[in-house]
């Protein structure tokens, strides 16, 4: 049984975008609305809802929240929800960064005056928040209300915008092309049709950041709207299509200079032509499926702790603070990193500093179909193990979805950590995190995301 509801989920213009941290002002047209769309799952015993939406990130106490009134409204365990951020960069900003910003000067302690550091947050639209959670949840209820019994199956096909963004330039890892780095083209795309051979929904997935339009203040769901758009036009109202985000940490759109070397923004146009091809390929890619029935209905998730790595000692903070430089390296500590490092400091002095992030990794099964949720910006290797092991070990389709239930920020894989870069040292800009994510996490989700699908298969 299954089906699906989009509802359009597009903030009034002068809303802040989220995603780019160099944004000084509110957004100022749409170009294309943002939706997030409900696909709820059932058999005789356990539903389960996926639920896709074009926004940046969701925290896991928001996600909480939303499940809280999902299953006021329908009965559907909280645990049996799963809400998929599309990680749109041209969303609506969805994260409290604090009182008083943007336009606050902060002191710094490196001896820059503070009326040069008026650091510019985006402001946090609670009023559209608050809507957005009573929107996703009658999203699930008018699915689960229209409830019909389907048959389904995944396909695949290939989509050739994304590229490895962690190149190097004199000697480190910057964001640049790197052609010889991990990608993946493939386009899952998951077909519902109901006992007439309708559709009745779709979802495909992708595994690349939505960085577009990295100078845009108008709000777009990036290409994933006009690819979602082409599959409507194609299928009409009746059948929904939705999108969820494969582990996209290291990947981005190829747009390029003329030399190849360095990314740029992309123009709508550029962004519609692009998205009409991706969408060319999930009808493709769907008409040559031939659906068959999905036994078994499961969700499974746990508490996990993604474990820091050694933080910096108090000698090297109190030297960074002093001297506005890294004691290691002598260049000059930004402003957002001098943030991170008073707090921290206060922390390691303290002895309040934690062992890692506690977090939430979820696995839905519908049939041989399994959804594996990824609580941040995980890089592909993540998604791809888990996928290969999965298929090895049950015979099992997966569809990774990174952003799923909370971000927990960069999640680099084992082999990337030592190469460093801005995803490996972004944990200093969110002002929490005392080091990145240490060797080991990626075994350690991935083992635990093949136990939690192995307790889906015993449970039904």
């Amino acid at each position: 049984m299954n089906n699906t509801h989009n509802i359009n989920i597009t903030p009034p213009v002068g809303t802040h975008l989220g995603g780019y941290g160099n944004r000084q002002r509110p957004s100022d047209d749409i170009h294309d609305d943002l939706f997030a769309s409900a696909h709820v799952f059932a058999d005789d015993t356990t539903t389960v809802a996926v639920v896709g939406a074009d926004l940046v990130d969701i925290s896991l106490q928001r996600t909480h929240a939303i499940r809280k009134k999902i299953t006021a409204a329908t009965g559907i365990p909280g645990s049996h929800v799963m809400l998929g951020m599309t990680h749109a960069h041209s969303g609506p900003n969805t994260k409290d960064w604090g009182a008083g910003l943007p336009g606050a000067g902060v002191p710094y302690p490196g001896g820059i005056p503070d009326e040069e550091l008026t650091y510019a947050l985006p402001i946090l639209d609670h009023d559209y928040l608050a809507e957005l959670e009573n929107k996703l949840t009658g999203a699930v209820a008018m699915a689960l209300h229209r409830l019909q019994p389907v048959v389904g199956d995944i396909g695949t096909g290939e989509y050739g915008l994304a590229i490895n963004r962690r190149g190097e330039r004199n000697g480190e890892v910057v964001n640049c092309p790197r052609p010889d780095g991990l990608v993946d083209h493939s386009v899952p795309v998951l077909s519902f049709d109901t006992e007439n051979g309708d559709p009745a929904g779709i979802i495909f997935n992708y595994a690349c950041h939505p960085t577009s339009m990295s100078d845009n203040y108008a709000i777009s769901a990036d290409y994933i709207g006009p690819a979602r758009s082409f599959v409507e036009g194609v299928y009409g109202d009746d059948c929904v299509v939705g999108f969820l985000l494969g582990c996209h940490g290291d990947i981005r759109p190829n747009y390029t200079d003329e030399t190849g070397t360095r990314f740029r923004s992309a123009i709508f146009s550029e962004l519609e032509r692009e998205g009409r091809i991706m969408g060319a390929e999930v009808v493709k890619t769907r008409e040559r499926i031939s659906p068959q029935p999905l036994a078994g209905v499961a969700a499974a998730s746990t508490p996990i702790l993604a474990p820091y790595s050694e933080p910096p000692t108090a000698e090297y903070l109190r030297q960074a603070l002093e001297t506005g430089m890294y004691p290691d390296t002598g260049r000059q500590l930004p402003f957002s990193n001098a943030r991170w490092t008073q707090r921290i400091l206060r922390q390691l002095e303290a002895g309040t500093l934690a062992d890692g992030l506690e977090t939430e990794l979820q696995v839905i099964r519908v049939g041989h179909l399994v959804f594996v949720g990824f609580p941040g910006e995980f890089f592909l290797e993540y998604g791809m193990e888990t996928r290969t092991r999965v298929k090895e070990k049950f015979g099992l389709d997966v569809v990774h979805v990174s952003m799923a239930n909370d971000m927990i920020g960069y999640v680099a894989s084992d082999r990337e950590i030592p190469r460093g870069g801005y995803e490996v040292g972004s944990f200093r800009d969110d002002e929490l995190a005392p080091s990145y994510y240490d060797f080991g996490t990626q075994g350690l989700f991935v083992n635990r995301a093949l136990e939690l699908v192995g307790e889906t298969l015993a449970n039904s």
